[in-house]
């Protein structure tokens, strides 16, 4: 591992490793030290031209003495100039070190704006999650809604596909009437309110002019749920009036779960072309 104890040991790392050097200039350092380096290696190749020129007067120093002393305060010279560069650079260096803490704290008020931009941001995207299933709870029921009122009016079709002959559509003030007058105490009360707002209840007629009951269950998706309400709205139904009830299911999609059933003929399933919910 590199250690820097002092200014040298902080050149010496500079021009062992050039690309530190060049990041040092790009990044760190003003403008004004840019060309410092060039300068100093000037500086630098003088003091050895001077040190050569020193050794070679010394081999030579009986004779010139005289001349050596004079080149010696010359180095002097030098000397006390590269001390004042240098007293320049340490200078810089704390200007720069100034500058880099400025920097690491202008980095972390980034950061903290860029956490708080991303919190908010975050809260944005949970807000509009939100408002995404609001409105598609919202079309679901108002795609429910359409599929249910196609289905009302489809009432006769339904019975005709299922071998009967359409008479009438039982509202639900017809089955609270129905279960007013009669003994159905063996129901639960929030079973009870469940059994008069079954979504259609259609009375038909079979082949022999006898009078059946078709009770159905009406979803955009068709799933357990309505198969069940349907089979057992139906048992009710004929229970409290003896009438024979066809339980039967309508949508435009069938959930694969209930598949079975409707292949088994458990319960009807009528469905509704996807181009029906399409205005006009």
């Amino acid at each position: 591992m590199t250690t820097i104890n002092n200014i040298e040991d902080f050149i010496r790392v500079l021009d062992e490793h050039p690309e530190w050097l060049e990041a040092v200039r790009s990044r760190l350092l003003p403008r004004a030290l840019l060309d410092l380096p060039e300068e100093f290696a000037k500086f630098a190749a003088e003091v050895r031209r001077a040190t050569e020129i020193s050794n070679q007067r010394l081999d030579r120093l009986e004779a010139h003495a005289e001349t050596t002393n004079q080149r010696l305060d010359r180095l002097e010279a030098h000397t006390e100039t590269t001390n004042q560069r240098l007293d320049r650079l340490e200078a810089h260096t704390e200007t720069t070190n100034q500058r880099l803490t400025a920097l690491e704290t202008g980095l972390a008020q980034l950061t903290e704006e860029v956490r708080q931009f991303v919190a908010a941001t975050n809260q944005r995207l949970i807000a509009l999650e939100t408002d995404m299933r609001t409105l598609r709870n919202q079309m679901g029921d108002i795609r429910g809604r359409i599929v249910y009122d196609i289905v009302r009016d489809e009432a006769p079709l339904l019975a005709g596909s299922m071998g009967f002959q359409f008479s009438a559509i039982r509202h639900r003030g017809d089955l609270q009437r129905l279960t007013q007058a009669n003994d159905v105490s063996w129901m639960l009360p929030q079973v009870l309110q469940s059994f008069q707002r079954a979504d259609l209840v259609i009375a038909a007629n079979n082949p022999d002019g006898e009078l059946h009951y078709i009770v159905v269950e009406i979803s955009y998706t068709v799933n357990g749920y309505d198969t069940t309400r349907a089979v057992r709205n139906a048992e009710f139904l004929t229970r409290i009036t003896g009438v024979p009830t066809t339980p039967a299911v309508a949508g435009v999609v069938l959930d694969h779960h209930v598949e079975d059933s409707i292949a088994a003929e458990d319960i009807f399933w009528y469905s509704i072309p996807m181009g029906d919910l399409r205005p006009d």
